[in-house]
């Protein structure tokens, strides 16, 4: 009499070359004797429980196993697709493939402490998780976009920049001068203000003055019948008159 086939096989990646397989045992009349791994159709190996690894395979491959019980007889159960069979899968080989360099890297000067910079973006067969900005050789920080205010440096300095990406894998792009690297210049300190004009020039005409600082311009021909003297003033460009001369 034959066992009854295993069921509830599982088949699980654990590693990029292993597969943990496990069942629910089969039962017999004279008693189980091993369970005995097909891989993909072929024997694989035997063991006296209910759970096998299988090793040295493929990353990121299925493979399809079968469970066959043997019982203490040499008897081996009926075929059972709908029990004793699974698929599992390795993990995939780890990323190693940098992604692109970043292209047309610039830097502009925006204020005598501050230079942006922006470029165009990386790709990667995982995907760019963000980008590493560097200063003259040393890293001064991160970002997941495509642009970077760097801040706190010195008035009318020109300071050399790359930038990296760097995919979900950890893996940086090869260094690439001609498209990841830019120069920029922060704004000269600002001169001071220019003194103020000196005031416009006149010229010197007569007015007539009264006790009150009050005056004529033109002066009356007859200055003192109105109770005034006859003094100097001066005449503007722009038409306006003050008592003095210019």
């Amino acid at each position: 009499t034959p066992p009854s086939a295993p069921s509830n096989v599982s088949a699980s990646g654990i590693s990029t070359s292993q597969i943990s397989l496990s069942w629910s045992p089969s039962s017999d009349n004279v008693g189980i004797s091993y369970y005995q791994i097909y891989r993909n159709g072929n024997s694989v190996g035997t063991t006296g429980s209910t759970s096998y690894t299988d090793g040295g395979l493929n990353a990121g491959t299925t493979y399809t196993y079968s469970i066959y019980a043997i019982d203490t007889s040499g008897n081996r159960n009926v075929y059972n697709g709908a029990t004793q069979v699974a698929t599992g899968t390795t993990y995939p080989a780890a990323d190693t493939t940098p992604p692109s360099a970043p292209s047309n890297v610039s830097a502009t000067g925006v204020s005598t402490s501050q230079i942006n910079l922006s470029w165009s973006p990386s790709t990667d067969n995982v995907g760019v998780a963000y980008y590493r900005v560097f200063r003259n050789g040393n890293t001064v920080g991160t970002t997941n976009g495509t642009r970077y205010a760097d801040g706190g440096l010195n008035a009318g300095q020109t300071y050399t920049y790359s930038i990296y990406a760097v995919d979900t894998s950890g893996n940086l792009n090869v260094y690439n001068a001609a498209t990841q690297v830019a120069t920029g210049t922060t704004l000269s300190t600002p001169p001071p203000p220019p003194p103020p004009p000196p005031p416009p020039s006149g010229t010197n005409v007569t007015i007539c003055m009264f006790d009150d600082g009050s005056f004529l311009y033109p002066a009356p021909s007859s200055c003192r019948n109105v109770g005034g003297l006859f003094t100097t003033g001066c005449l503007y460009p722009d038409g306006s008159v003050r008592p003095g001369g210019c």
